[in-house]
């Protein structure tokens, strides 16, 4: 033929590809010949356009030809399905060939002759053969194509010839077929990442090693059962390609996984292929190196800038003491001393800002850790009423208490006439609201955006920032959400995957 396999595989169409490809994945699910014989052949009469045909083998004496699939089309064929098929005429030229073979004028050849009465007219033919260890063991037959074969419908005919004879060396080698099926086993079973296929209920179906270690489940655990009980991500991704889900795994483990999505048929379903990779620990990785640029930007800004000022701020009225010749004075000791504090606290943010990300993760309960948070207190809370109004855990660490502690000395010191301090937790869409909120002044529009920024503020301006900062190493984020006059309302947004019921 006129084309090199290298250029007609070049040339192959997106929808010959995918046929081809899916007349695969019949090998693949290890379907008996004569169902794989059936998808190839109507894989290839679909691409080249034929009416009827059939799929051949060469009986134990090589004289016959025995029918395993056969499609008639549209016609009526009255030939008795009883008698014998011999090796002769056409089909014995591409037998003997061992190459696709296509006659386009069927009716005027001598082949015609020997077709037995009541048999479907054929005005052009296509016979490939299924070569078996060099020889021809069958024959994949195509007829009546509306217009006339060609070179490339050949071509293409022995591409799907080659997988149906895949599928019947497959049969006939059956101690090599178990070889290669533990093989395929092994391959998937020690694979790095895990693969799980699911049905259209969503049921598991098969999964491998490395999904069990994922899940540390038993085999009885996870087969039948539903993937989205199994692996209660933020969202199950349908669309086949690559999606990045957050997952809580049975254990109470939290997740970031890269999830590979497929879509095939196996045993005659419709099935997803899912190959799912944990990148915890990568993102995890990645979320603290922008942690530790994040640290030597802060320590470096607190460094240069705040602490020099302060000192500059200590030497300047140490120096106007010693020109005036007089003893320190009261205003110039108060303001040397509030230089000093500052001094202090910019060092004391310092050290729990390198805490940050250290600390293992762990599930925290909501109730108890704002019960922590107000021991910590030093302000006076006894005349405050504390509305716990949440039965809930987050996926964080340690730090959480400080996290609900700073916003709870928020409202004590800034919000003036407070009388209550609550926190309650909504479910909105694909993450969980938590709201830490009070009856105070609130917070002025103006002010919103700026008050997570450090030095905000009438003191030191470090909670709120220290608060954003914590939040952000969990991959949550806050913001301040209350009505000004009505009260502050400090809103939590935690993904799914990271908060659980008590």
């Amino acid at each position: 033929m006129a084309t090199s396999e290298e250029e007609f595989l070049n040339e192959l169409t997106p929808d010959e590809a995918q046929a081809i490809l899916q007349a695969s994945m019949s090998i693949l699910r290890q379907e008996s010949f004569p169902v794989v014989a059936k998808n190839v052949f109507q894989g290839l009469k679909e691409q080249i356009g034929a009416k009827a045909g059939y799929v051949a083998l060469l009986s134990d004496d090589g004289m016959e030809n025995e029918i395993v699939y056969l499609d008639p089309g549209h016609y009526d064929c009255r030939v008795d399905e009883s008698l014998p098929m011999p090796i002769r005429g056409f089909r014995a030229v591409v037998y003997e060939s061992g190459r696709a073979q296509y006659c386009n004028d069927f009716d005027h050849t001598e082949y015609k002759g020997l077709m037995p009465d009541g048999h479907v007219r054929l005005r052009n033919v296509m016979f490939t053969p299924l070569i078996l260890e060099g020889k021809a063991r069958g024959l994949l037959g195509l007829s009546n194509k509306e217009g006339d074969f060609t070179d490339r419908d050949a071509m293409l005919a022995e591409h799907f010839g080659r997988l149906a004879s895949l599928a019947l060396y497959n049969s006939f080698k059956n101690s090599e077929l178990e070889a290669s099926e533990t093989r395929c086993r092994h391959l998937i079973e020690g694979a790095f990442d895990a693969m799980v296929s699911i049905d259209q209920d969503g049921k598991v179906i098969f999964f491998n090693d490395a999904f069990r270690r994922l899940l540390r489940l038993s085999d009885g655990e996870m087969l039948g059962k539903g993937i989205d009980d199994l692996l209660k991500a933020t969202e199950r991704p349908e669309a086949e390609g690559i999606h990045k889900v957050k997952a809580a795994l049975p254990d109470g483990r939290q997740a970031s996984l890269e999830v590979s999505v497929s879509k095939t048929i196996m045993g005659g379903e419709d099935v997803q292929v899912l190959v799912i990779r944990d990148v915890t620990k990568s993102e995890a990785l990645e979320r603290r190196m922008r942690l530790v640029d994040r640290k030597m930007e802060l320590m470096g800004k607190v460094t240069r800038h705040d602490v020099l000022n302060h000192i500059m701020v200590v030497q300047g009225f140490l120096e106007l003491s010693h020109d005036s010749g007089q003893p320190l004075s009261e205003r110039y000791f108060e303001r040397i001393n509030e230089a000093l504090e500052r001094m202090k606290s910019l060092y004391s943010l310092q050290r729990e800002f390198e805490t940050l990300g250290t600390a293992a993760a762990e599930w925290v309960d909501l109730e108890e850790s704002m019960g922590r948070a107000r021991s910590l207190l030093a302000q006076d809370s006894s005349g405050v009423e504390f509305r716990i109004g949440v039965q809930g855990m987050v996926w964080a660490d340690p730090l959480f208490d400080k996290v609900l502690y700073n916003l709870v000395q928020n409202s004590l010191q800034h919000g003036e006439k407070v009388s209550f301090i609550g926190i309650e937790a909504v479910t909105n869409g694909n993450e969980v609201l938590i709201d830490v909120y009070d009856d105070g002044v609130g917070v002025p529009e103006a002010d919103k955006r700026s008050i997570f920024s450090l030095g905000f503020g009438k003191n030191t301006g470090q909670g709120l920032f220290l608060v954003k900062e914590i939040l952000d190493t969990y991959g949550m984020s806050v913001e301040e959400a209350g009505s000004p006059g009505e009260g502050a309302r400090f809103r939590i947004h935690v993904p799914i995957g990271s908060w659980r019921l008590s």
